[in-house]
């Protein structure tokens, strides 16, 4: 049986990361989700521990260095990806320095957000000595996220 994927998104406002659920879902993998850095801190500590981290910049506790202070100190390796609400070129730099696996906005497509999950992937399945996978988009399944 294949290990299942999981990704813990790291958010409190309900309106975000919707779109990033439906692809994560569509893609077969499992969701967890934390408001907080210490929430995240708690999960990314116990066995299974999630395979990435999507963060929002700003959390109640804390911001993307924290979440990334966090991960650090997972039990096994993670891939961090921070999700800004719009574009903004220094913050990328910025998350890329401190050790974020990539970054991306909610205006990003359904094609960025896989293309970006699968480079993930294939970092922490490398990083953790792993063959995980994830499952292809069907053309329904992608025209029904694009819309």
């Amino acid at each position: 049986m294949k290990p299942k994927i999981t990704a813990l998104l790291i958010h409190h406002r309900n309106d975000r990361f919707y779109t990033l659920q439906l692809v994560l879902e569509a893609l077969s993998i499992k969701v967890v989700r934390a408001r907080s850095t210490k929430e995240a801190e708690e999960l990314l500590c116990e066995m299974p521990c999630p395979h990435l981290v999507l963060s929002d910049t700003v959390l109640p506790d804390g911001n993307w260095m924290d979440v990334l202070d966090v991960a650090a100190k997972a039990i096994e390796p993670v891939s961090v990806i921070i999700v800004s609400a719009m574009a903004d070129t220094t913050l990328y730099l910025d998350t890329m320095d401190h050790g974020a696996f990539d970054f991306m906005t909610d205006s990003f497509t359904v094609p960025q957000i896989v293309h970006i999950l699968k480079c993930a992937i294939d970092d922490v399945s490398r990083r953790r000595g792993s063959r995980l996978h994830i499952a292809t988009i069907s053309g329904v399944e992608h025209r029904r996220l694009a819309v």
